[in-house]
């Protein structure tokens, strides 16, 4: 499995070290395998337009800007584009409605699961449920309950060899560890 992490900070920020060498600060995002994201804030932001073609799936920890903020202007590059299937957009039922509410609503953003038309939308919301194993482009997913001021998951994603423990936003939260 290759994981390449595009941000893990809670915002972005350029700041400069003793040396006057700037740092570039990134909001959340993992690619795994080229294809599959692990949070979506800084996928557009760091990704070139043909490493974003490859996206089939984003996996959403939970509802924060910070994690989701990628997904609108992913879905906006992908518009009109002859790829055949959508992304998948992956999290916990509450989280797909705060994010189709709040941000996919016709007002913030288009609704890119149903423009230019449904059959050519370039999204696709898929609930999962906590600790119920799925399968994406050649790894498992675990998404497991996280403690967080709103509804969260951390997630185990695991390959034949390999295996990661993602926590996302987490107050302490005794299952996740439990995991391992």
């Amino acid at each position: 499995m290759i994981v390449r992490i595009l941000g893990c900070h809670g915002s972005e920020l350029i700041t400069t070290d003793s040396r006057g060498k700037s740092h570039e600060c990134k909001a959340c995002g993992f690619l795994v395998n080229g294809t599959c994201m692990v949070d979506a804030g800084s996928i557009t932001g760091s990704l070139l337009e043909s490493e974003q073609d490859k996206i089939l799936n984003v996996l959403l920890s939970h509802a924060h800007l910070d994690h989701i903020k990628g997904v609108p202007l992913l879905a906006d590059n992908m518009v009109g584009r002859t790829r055949g299937d959508p992304i998948n957009i992956w999290g916990r039922p509450e989280v797909l409605h705060f994010v189709r509410q709040h941000i996919f609503n016709g007002e913030i953003y288009p609704d890119f699961s149903r423009l230019p038309t449904v059959e050519i939308a370039p999204l696709m919301f898929q609930p999962f449920l906590d600790e119920k194993p799925f399968q994406l482009d050649g790894i498992e997913v675990v998404p497991v309950r996280v403690n967080h001021s709103v509804p969260a998951v951390g997630f185990l994603v695991r390959d034949e060899r390999t295996a990661f423990l993602y926590s996302g936003d987490t107050a302490e939260t005794r299952c996740i560890w439990e995991l391992g």
